[in-house]
Formats: C-alpha cells, sequence, structure tokens
C-alpha cells in the first residue's frame, strides 16, 4: 500500500483548550487498482507525517470527547479514557457498585459492571472533568453519544451510558434509565428534551443520540427510532463527564453492563439507520 504524504490547507477545527486540541488536514486519497476511493479525509497531525489509504480508523478522532473500552479487569478501579480524561469513582459506597469486570464483555476483555448495594436513592458511578478544562462547543452545538448496553431491567440499578455536563453542573446530554425498561434519550440544548425507549433486555444493545444542528436523532442497534426539531439554543461548555446509576433503594442482582462509550463534539455521526459497530472504536484517525 503506498504512503500518502501530506497536502491540503490545514484545519484547526477543535473547540477544546489548546492543550489538547488536535490539528487536522484534508489528505487527497487517490485511486488504486481495486480499491477506487477518491475524495478527502480528515487527518489527525500531532505525531504523525504520512498517511496509508485504507486501515482501521475514524475520520472524525479528532473530535472525540471521551472514549472509554472498559478492558481492564485486572485493574478493576481504573477506568483508562483513550482521551486522557481521568476518571474515578464518585458516590459509590461498596467495592462491588461500580467496578470493570470480565465476565460479561461485548468487545475485549472487560466491561463496566453496575449493581446497587446500598438502600438508599443516591446516584454513583464514575467521572471526569473535561481535559485541558472547559471547551465551548462549536455553533451548532453538534454531538454524537453512543455506547453498548446490556441490561436485565432490574430497576434497582438504574444505567446509564454516558452522560455529559455543561459549565454550571447541568447535564447536556445522557442515555439513561427512565422507567421500568425503559432507556431515555435526553437532551438539554436550548430545552430540556426526553425521548424514550424499551431496547431488548439481557442481550448487548447498541444506543445513540445525535444532533445536527436543527435535528435530534435516537438509534437502538443501528435502528433510527425517531428524530424531532430542537432548537440549538447558545454555544454549550462542556465541563465534564460521568457514567452513573441511580441506587433505588434495594439490594438487587446484577443490574447492567456498559461497554464502548463515546462522545463525539462537534460531529453528527447519524441521520440515518446504520449498521452498529463490529469491533471495539478505533483508537486513532487517519
Amino acid at each position: 500500500m503506498p504512503v500518502i504524504p501530506f497536502v491540503g490547507p490545514t484545519y484547526n477545527l477543535d473547540s477544546r483548550p489548546a492543550s489538547v486540541q488536535r490539528t487536522v488536514n484534508m489528505v487527497p486519497v487517490p485511486e488504486e487498482p481495486g480499491n477506487e476511493r477518491t475524495g478527502w479525509v480528515f487527518q489527525d497531525v500531532p505525531g504523525l507525517t504520512a498517511v496509508t489509504a485504507a486501515g482501521d480508523f475514524d475520520p472524525f478522532f479528532a473530535f472525540v470527547g471521551y472514549l472509554l473500552h472498559m478492558d481492564n479487569p485486572a485493574s478493576p478501579f481504573s477506568f483508562p479514557d483513550v482521551e486522557l480524561n481521568v476518571w474515578a469513582r464518585e458516590g459509590v459506597a461498596h467495592p462491588g457498585e461500580f467496578f470493570i469486570s470480565g465476565s460479561n464483555p461485548k468487545f475485549g476483555d472487560g466491561s463496566l459492571f453496575i449493581q446497587t448495594k446500598d438502600g438508599t436513592s443516591t446516584d454513583y458511578g464514575i467521572s471526569a472533568s473535561a481535559i485541558g478544562g472547559n471547551y465551548t462547543l462549536s455553533a451548532g452545538n453538534k454531538f454524537t453519544q453512543e455506547g453498548w448496553l446490556y441490561w436485565t431491567g432490574n430497576v434497582d440499578s438504574r444505567p446509564s451510558v454516558g452522560q455529559v455536563i455543561s459549565f454550571g453542573g447541568s447535564v447536556f446530554c445522557e442515555i439513561q434509565f427512565e422507567t421500568t425498561n425503559q432507556i431515555r434519550f435526553y437532551t438539554n440544548l436550548n430545552i430540556p428534551d426526553t425521548q424514550v425507549v424499551s431496547p431488548p433486555l439481557n442481550q448487548w444493545v447498541h444506543l445513540a443520540q445525535s444532533y445536527d444542528g436543527t435535528t435530534k436523532y435516537w438509534f437502538v442497534n443501528g435502528v433510527l427510532q425517531g428524530s424531532s426539531a430542537v432548537a440549538v439554543g447558545a454555544a454549550k461548555i462542556i465541563s465534564g463527564y460521568r457514567c452513573r446509576g441511580t441506587a433505588s433503594g434495594n439490594l438487587s442482582a446484577p443490574a447492567a453492563y456498559v461497554d464502548e462509550i463515546r462522545f463525539t463534539f462537534d460531529v453528527c455521526r447519524y441521520t440515518s439507520s446504520f449498521t452498529p459497530p463490529t469491533a471495539p472504536f478505533p483508537d486513532s484517525g487517519p
């Protein structure tokens, strides 16, 4: 496979603080015999000098805010993030409530195990401040939030596939337990907006929501469940992330596993039905 050197203009499209920004180039991809690919792709610049025309990469990797694979059951209370956000447990009273388990991964070696141990109605889980400090989304507040959930339907431990926090502590978007056998897709762009689905239980399910600046979309296993016009509001300032549960007051059996969670800012990845990932999310750009 030939190596394609950098050519073309450079764009700084990353809205995060300068200390953690990625600059991206637009790189032409020429036709090759038997692999006719033309056009332009985004390329991460730091540490790279060339790009091949094929490979497992994310064309929007420069805009990933968090990405967790949950693949370290040997260190169950450590939550490595490809984006280097530092996650830690919060509000967790017992060791068995929120940790990386090797018993039921979607991909790789582990997944995040959620179970209630205490008898109080409190939030608990893992959280992180945005690396480099707060950052402001570009005009349009575009985003994509997604992850995998294995849920028994147990309402005593109420799972979340991820939560993005705006400056001031309010929730910008989340995929979260709603009520019995239901998961909600919540956003707070101009005003709060909640859409609810009943995903299949006792199996891995890919959940995603995205926003393109005018319309919100939500998906179960890549199938578009609906869309709604949502006013964009002012540009959001992102300060942190959570993946949480809510203990409802009962000592419960295993309730949920979460794997492969990702938040992409300034990019609406999905506006129609798509094929869910068949492998872990890529850790690099083209």
